[in-house]
């Protein structure tokens, strides 16, 4: 009989613990990442014919996520006056790269591709482009992102710090 007792009251101390504990039936959902990360302007041409390249991301907490690449190829004056080129956007579709190396290093990989938007808003697919972005973002906040641009094959072509 004091073994019953003893076990049903370790079950109760239990059920009691539990109770008052704040547990969660599921894992916290971590909102949306929104990022906004610009390489400095300079005089010569990065890519594309562009002087300074910004992405804006919005990415989910696990797979990649979605947002724009500005190219803006403009010359800005120490007067404060600029030339009037057409900036360039194209939508962009992020997607993680699953990569062990990169998570042991204390950074995420996304590949970016070209997201190809029918006038409507809906999806019509990603783009394959001769050119292969890349952005790494380092888990330490403040530190610079780096977009990585790849040619078809994936092979290291320049990198331009963004932040």
């Amino acid at each position: 009989m004091l073994n019953i007792v003893s076990r049903s009251s370790a079950l109760v101390v239990a059920l009691m613990g539990l109770a008052f504990a704040d547990l969660q039936a599921c894992p916290e959902i971590k909102p949306a990442e929104k990022l906004t990360l610009k390489s400095h302007y300079t005089g010569k041409v990065l890519v594309d014919g562009a002087r300074r390249v910004t992405l804006t991301l919005t990415l989910d907490s696990k797979t990649g996520g979605s947002g724009t690449l500005t190219f803006d190829p403009n010359t800005y004056f120490k007067n404060g006056s600029a030339t009037q080129i057409a900036i360039h956007t194209i939508a962009i579709r992020a997607d993680l790269v699953p990569n062990e190396d990169h998570a042991a290093k204390g950074r995420r990989l996304y590949e970016l591709r070209r997201d190809e938007v029918d006038f409507l808003g809906g999806r019509s697919g990603l783009i394959a482009e001769p050119v292969r972005w890349y952005l790494a973002i380092p888990e330490k906040p403040g530190t610079p992102s780096w977009l990585i641009l790849a040619d078809e094959k994936g092979k290291f072509h320049d990198i331009i710090v963004i932040e």
